[in-house]
């Protein structure tokens, strides 16, 4: 009987060495990002053939060894050692989302562009949806450009969500290799959609500008966006955490995003439609959702500065500042405490 030999030619090999390069190259990352750390994990898994087969032992891994000042430093200033690594992930994360694609980041206009366009088509023309109010110049009265006011804020709320839940997921492999904040990935996914959503509000800012109905106010655009991400991160967090361990959330938190565009009054409005015909009747404890909904003031803040050119009020003001800190800081609190096993458990 012919024996067949192994094969060990030069295309094995080259990928042998090319795995290997993967892995050095990953403890070369973390080296830059914090020296401290890396120097304090055994040299086993740092070269060659013996970093593969360190890293199929995730518990001695994930739980790296920690001299005592290093174990006395906080999250937040371990989060900003490793701040070279979240831009490195968020800079991979958009080079490869649109990679090996024609259109390429045209994709990130067109896939807003066709949903907008799509709602616009239904509700504005199938249903006849109109702008409570004319914008702030008098004259203009497009449904799409209110529309867009709000959609704009959903569209980056609903990416860093779900974006967070991928993210995570998604780097289980590197976390049983080499340690990092397993926060990362999800504040690396928040800064590559910042990036969409800061051209989506420079496009609506232009065609505002087109249409004669910009002002002074769109300087707290800035503060909006800010404001957004610390409440849209804290929920990305939370959310993340508990799909590690409960894999039924990705699908739940799918379903409840998909409820929530419909209760949050983006495609409507919730002064002139809702309230209305709530008021005085059985169903009028559900005003009280819309109220307490933050989403709703994080989209009636975008339409007040693009189409009403005014300030929002202070209580307003005041309820979106308490509820984007105290998620935030429930989301943080809560993901570094049960994120200590999360290596084990990807």
């Amino acid at each position: 009987m012919a024996v067949h030999p192994v094969p060990t030619g030069e295309g094995t090999t080259s990928r042998h060495q090319s795995a290997t390069a993967r892995v050095l190259g990953l403890h070369e990352l973390c080296r830059r990002c914090d020296p401290v750390q890396y120097d304090a994990v055994p040299a086993a898994g740092r070269d060659g053939r013996s970093a593969t087969r360190t890293a199929a032992r995730p518990a001695s891994v994930a739980r790296p060894l920690v001299n005592e000042d290093y174990a006395r430093v906080n999250a937040v200033t371990e989060l900003w050692s490793f701040r070279f690594l979240i831009w490195n992930l968020a800079q991979r994360d958009l080079r490869s989302r649109y990679k090996k694609s024609v259109l390429g980041w045209l994709w990130s206009l067109i896939n807003p562009a066709v949903n907008l366009a799509v709602l616009s088509v239904v509700f504005g023309v199938f249903f006849g949806a109109k702008p409570p109010s004319a914008a702030a110049n008098g004259t203009t009265t497009a449904f799409a450009l209110w529309l867009f006011c709000g959609l704009v804020v959903w569209n980056f709320f609903s990416a860093t969500v779900n974006g967070s839940i991928g993210a995570l997921q998604a780097s289980g492999g590197m976390l049983n290799k080499v340690y990092f904040p397993p926060v990362c990935p999800a504040i690396s996914n928040m800064i590559a959609v910042l990036l969409q959503t800061a051209i989506e509000f420079g496009i609506l800012t232009f065609v505002m500008a087109i249409v004669g109905n910009v002002s002074w106010h769109i300087v707290l655009v800035p503060l909006l966006i800010f404001l957004l991400a610390v409440f849209s991160i804290g929920v990305g967090l939370m959310v993340s955490i508990f799909n590690v361990y409960y894999r039924d959330i990705g699908y739940l938190v799918s379903i409840a995003m998909n409820i929530l565009f419909y209760l949050t009054p983006i495609i409507y409005s919730f002064d002139t439609t809702v309230k209305p015909k709530l008021a005085g009747g059985q169903f009028e404890w559900a005003n009280k959702f819309f109220e307490w909904n933050p989403v709703t003031h994080f989209v009636s803040f975008s339409r007040n500065l693009y189409w009403d050119q005014t300030l929002p009020s202070m209580s307003s003001t005041l309820f979106m500042m308490v509820a984007a800190f105290a998620t935030f800081g429930l989301g943080w609190w809560f993901f570094n405490r049960k994120a200590r096993t999360v290596g084990e458990e990807l």
